[in-house]
């Protein structure tokens, strides 16, 4: 959202302003009413507030036409059925007329505002093409004009995948590299694949950090890195994610979190050709497939690719904090609503859910009821203990307070 300019109306056809800013901070820059001081996300919604912190607008329904977002929203403070209009204008950034050599694919299962967010500030850019890579084995996904390509577990297995693993039930969350394939196959040759998650957060919500990673994997004497990763650490073969690994390789690497990747065309066509022999050992007897994280870096150490972490490229980029599995419950949760901004060097948070993804997998973690109850009452105590809360926050204290009350 901020990397475009939005025409600011209503509904009647009047219009306040055809060139708004919302800047990062929640601030709006180039039209001013008391009405209209601030802005938020909140639960998912995009909301103007006064001076005093009330909300006076709540934007909840968004359409693309032409490739533009137009969302439409309740007006508080009139007792009719007007509403407000954003239109999305010209963006900051134009399209470059040399021949990009890198696809950005947003990969993803759902469509909700976390991922029309990062499509809106990564659509364009003179370095990369962007296109989301959906998973449509429960059913269509619609994204828009956004180019789109669809992948599933059948599309997987017609590939030649290895689709049939017995150590986890979903082979697309065991396999995050399986995408990768299903787009490169579609796609022609590009130099480079950034493959993202669609609930990673990009701090500065522009194209700027993907185009630093760019521009840093290669050097004027040729190719740097072939693949670049959170970071790069020896598995042990004894782990349950390496054993499945360690038939294919004689030395095992982890490969950090899969949410944000780059790969060389090489490497992608190396760790495919990987996974179709992994495939064959899987089929003629044990049925494991081994982790992305281990599998790809594993895969292409042994072969003597270069790999790094992004941390080399650009130092303290990523933020440390993940708990994608099971949600660290000392402290809050990325929310949507709610980020961290005193690190300014951080470039990439993960994840960055809403309230209701949130809730789900607090409520889900695995971990007895006893635990999850001492837990809770912990996380509880820590968001009573600050001073101040946001809305999100406390919407999150009080189903959290209501499933304490049950489980009590």
């Amino acid at each position: 959202m901020v990397s475009c300019r939005w025409k600011f109306g209503r509904t009647d056809g009047v219009t306040f302003s055809n060139n708004m800013r919302l800047l990062r901070g929640g601030a709006i820059a180039n039209y001013v009413h008391p009405n209209e001081s601030s802005w938020r996300l909140n639960d998912g919604h995009l909301e103007f507030m006064d001076g005093h912190g009330r909300v006076t607008s709540r934007f909840s329904d968004v359409q693309t036409v032409n490739g533009s977002a137009i969302l439409t929203g309740e007006i508080f403070s009139l007792m009719s059925t007007l509403r407000h209009t954003l239109e999305q204008q010209s963006r900051l950034w134009g399209n470059g007329n040399t021949k990009k050599k890198t696809a950005v694919l947003i990969r993803t299962h759902l469509t909700n505002i976390k991922l029309w967010n990062l499509i809106a500030y990564l659509r364009e850019s003179p370095l990369y093409d962007l296109y989301v890579v959906g998973d449509e084995t429960q059913g269509p996904l619609d994204t828009g004009s956004t180019p789109f390509i669809p992948h599933s577990v059948q599309h997987c297995a017609d590939l030649g995948l290895q689709v049939a693993a017995t150590n986890h039930p979903n082979i697309l969350w065991l396999c995050g590299d399986y995408p990768i394939h299903c787009a490169k196959a579609v796609l022609g040759d590009y130099d480079y694949y950034i493959q993202i998650e669609y609930d990673v957060h990009l701090t500065r919500q522009n194209p700027l950090f993907l185009e630093g990673l760019i521009n840093r994997m290669q050097t004027d004497e040729g190719q740097r890195y072939d693949f670049v990763t959170t970071s790069i650490a020896p598995a042990y073969p004894n782990w349950d994610f390496a054993r499945p690994a360690a038939k294919s390789f004689e030395k095992l690497y982890y490969g950090g979190i899969f949410a944000l990747v780059v790969l060389s065309r090489r490497a992608v066509e190396h760790v495919f050709n990987a996974r179709l022999a992994e495939g064959k050992l899987a089929a003629a007897g044990d049925h494991e497939i081994a982790h992305c994280e281990i599998f790809v870096i594993s895969a292409l150490m042994n072969a003597g690719f270069s790999c790094g972490h992004f941390r080399e490229l650009i130092p303290d980029c990523i933020d440390s904090f993940y708990h994608p599995g099971r949600p660290d419950l000392s402290e809050p949760n990325y929310l949507l609503t709610d980020l961290p901004t005193t690190n300014h060097a951080i470039e990439m948070i993960h994840p960055v859910l809403d309230t209701q993804e949130y809730l789900s997998r607090l409520f889900n973690a695995n971990f007895s009821n006893r635990e999850k109850l001492e837990s809770l009452h912990e996380y509880v105590s820590n968001l009573d203990s600050r001073h101040v809360l946001t809305e999100t926050r406390l919407n999150v204290l009080g189903h959290i307070k209501h499933r304490l009350a049950t489980m009590s």
